[in-house]
């Protein structure tokens, strides 16, 4: 009897496990696979609840964690563009996917991609493929093509991944409408641990008066119509992570909104918003989250306070808060759970502001700043389903939300593929820098070749060797000399590979126009390139000291200077030599671009004139700026 029901767990153990892991992949790589694709992994829809009644959800995005660990068989160095630029998703039938990449971080360390899926349920496919030049990559589904946004669905979408600290940060909006935010005047950070990517601490004190929310300019009367279409039926989430150093001194600080704040004013208070507070002085309970909609002009008598427990406004934990207007009713969710659901006194309005406050008041009055940190804050026209919040708040916390497959080979390129990086455009040379990413099929090496050519001559037909004998991943850098100062040229840049018909990568073209380093104007100097350096040398041959100027162009804040004086004369009538003149070196002189520094150069002394007469002194040589010496040799 014991043995019998041993049998029986086991088989629901198998059935449970069987029901909870993704089906085997239906997706056939090969057939689907784009043009010039090494590489290619099955992802699956693995954590949308093990219950059969979730609904199928519509445009969705998921969030791609990429990594050695996270994808069997996934090896950085098999993508073939810098960053992650060759990497792209495709639906089940090969259609290309929406998509962004979030954050990018390489190494063995994971890598952010939101990608939209059409409809989603459970065991929903789809497939990720890299290992491809930027041309082909591109002709599969370019992810700047603003037509192809995963953010369709969303009036604005704000990862807070952007770097800068302090106030004037740009805040980039992730749609298309363009609602870029800017950081206020304080202490706004950028961080790196972020619920998913980089994130930003809105404020470290809290302060009422402090301006230092990120406001998001809506004097734009397209962007202004946007937001306010939104109204009444609008969802908003967001992460959030309280400072723990102020943790009781919430005023109803606000999180998001465009409830417009002036108490001086008959209007004041009209809007929406979501706040959270420690109320100890007025109405509410402590550490409470809600919601605000006013359509009058009675102030704060029109909130409508939405209780939560003290846990979701813990301190030092990052918590995810969905909120859903729903003209007259709202929903408030933490962590993809409801927690509180009502009616709101009147509908959902917009404020008179022209801002969109994120963690602060959507004016230039008392903003009641957030104290602490936030991320990924989204907003979208229209109401969501708890399946939907659930699916999002799993997709964003739960690495197996997504199970993926082993990476398949499914054809290499027969191509070479290549990557060039221009570093440096001096006045006459330019420095570039040719990697081989792949050798294309049968190859065991690859050479670089260029053409460079200015914008009144035809582009030659011949190509210029600048390296060779080149393996997968080796890299080469050719300066490429002669140019003239202040000067467009069209370049070209190839690989090709040591077969016996030489297969071609694809081409990388651009234009420059060259720097006027080292162009010293009326001096009679002589400028040239050293191996990685550019050098303007004053020369003379006449006795006395000649006198040069150099202007520093743009961009130029720092030379190295060698000063040499001129040497002593020889003795009379085979008397002896001269001595040497004196010799000085700066290796970091700072200079001012446009800034005209004169250069004085000392010739050598005057000979003796008689046996009883010593020779003469050479000539001093010295930089100045404005009648200041900065760099002397004396003669």
């Amino acid at each position: 009897m014991m043995k019998h029901t041993r049998l029986a767990l086991t088989a629901l153990l198998f059935a449970a496990l069987a029901f909870l892991s993704p089906a085997s992949a239906a997706i056939d790589l090969d057939a689907i696979k784009p043009d010039g694709f090494a590489k290619g992994v099955v992802l699956t829809v693995a954590g949308y609840a093990a219950n059969e009644d979730r609904a199928t959800l519509t445009n969705f995005p998921v969030l791609v964690r990429i990594s050695p660990t996270a994808i069997d068989g996934f090896a950085y160095a098999d993508s073939l563009v810098s960053e992650g630029g060759d990497i792209r998703f495709a639906a089940a039938d090969g259609t290309p996917l929406p998509f962004e990449k979030d954050t990018w971080r390489g190494a063995n360390d994971v890598s952010l991609f939101w990608v939209t899926l059409p409809r989603m349920t459970n065991g929903t496919e789809f497939a990720m493929f890299y290992g491809a030049s930027q041309n082909d990559a591109n002709a599969f589904a370019d992810p700047t093509d603003t037509s192809k946004t995963p953010w369709g669905d969303y009036t604005g979408v704000w990862h807070l991944g952007d770097p800068g600290d302090g106030s004037g940060v740009t805040i980039s909006d992730s749609t298309t409408n363009a609602l870029v935010g800017s950081t206020g005047a304080l202490t706004s950070e950028a961080l790196t641990d972020g619920a998913m990517g980089g994130a930003r601490k809105i404020t470290i004190t809290s302060d009422a008066k402090n301006k230092e929310q990120i406001s998001v300019s809506l004097t734009d009367s397209v962007k202004k119509a946007k937001v306010d279409a939104l109204v009444p039926q609008f969802s908003v989430s967001l992460w959030y992570r309280r400072n723990s150093s102020n943790e009781t001194d919430l005023q109803w600080d606000y999180l998001i909104g465009r409830k417009y704040i002036d108490k001086n004013a008959t209007n004041n208070d009209t809007g929406w918003a979501i706040q959270m507070g420690d109320p100890s002085t007025g109405s509410g309970v402590k550490n409470s989250i809600r919601l605000w909609s006013c359509e009058t002009t009675e102030g704060q008598s029109t909130a409508v306070p939405v209780i939560g427990q003290p846990t979701y406004t813990l301190s030092g934990t990052w918590i995810k808060l969905d909120a859903i207007y729903n003209n007259t009713t709202y929903s408030l969710y933490t962590n993809g759970v409801l927690v509180a659901s009502g009616n709101l006194k009147g509908n959902a309005v917009n404020g008179s502001s022209t801002m969109l406050g994120i963690g602060g008041g959507a004016s230039t009055g008392k903003l009641r700043p957030f104290t602490g940190d936030m991320d990924e804050v989204r907003l979208r026209r229209g109401t969501v389903s708890a399946d939907w919040v659930a699916a999002d708040y799993a997709t964003q916390t739960s690495a197996s939300f997504l199970s993926a497959g082993t990476v398949a080979d499914i054809g290499a390129s027969t191509k070479p593929i290549a990557e060039f990086t221009i570093l440096d455009t001096g006045a006459a040379f330019l420095q570039v820098v040719g990697k081989v990413n792949l050798l294309g099929e049968g190859a065991t090496e690859c050479s670089l070749e260029y053409k460079l050519w200015t914008d009144g001559d035809s582009e030659p037909a011949a190509w210029t060797q600048f390296a060779s004998g080149l393996e997968t991943g080796e890299a080469a850098t050719n300066f490429v000399v002669g140019l003239d100062p202040l000067t467009l040229y069209h370049y070209a840049f190839r690989a090709a590979n040591n077969l016996a018909t030489p297969e071609y990568s694809d081409t990388v073209s651009d234009s420059l126009t060259t720097s006027g380093v080292g162009d010293a104007g009326e001096s009679s100097g002589t400028s040239e390139r050293q191996l990685d350096e550019f050098v303007h040398t004053f020369t003379i041959t006449e006795r006395g000291v000649s006198t040069f100027e150099f202007t520093p162009p743009t961009g130029v804040t720092s030379v190295e200077a060698l000063v040499v004086a001129g040497g002593g004369a020889g003795g009379y009538n085979h008397g002896g030599g001269g001595g040497g003149g004196g010799l000085v070196h700066n290796d970091a002189l700072t200079v001012v671009p446009g800034q005209t520094y004169t250069i004085n150069v000392g010739a050598g002394g005057i000979a003796a004139t008689s046996a009883s007469v010593y020779g003469g002194n050479g000539g001093d040589s010295s930089i100045a700026s404005n009648g200041v010496v900065l760099v002397s040799a004396t003669g």
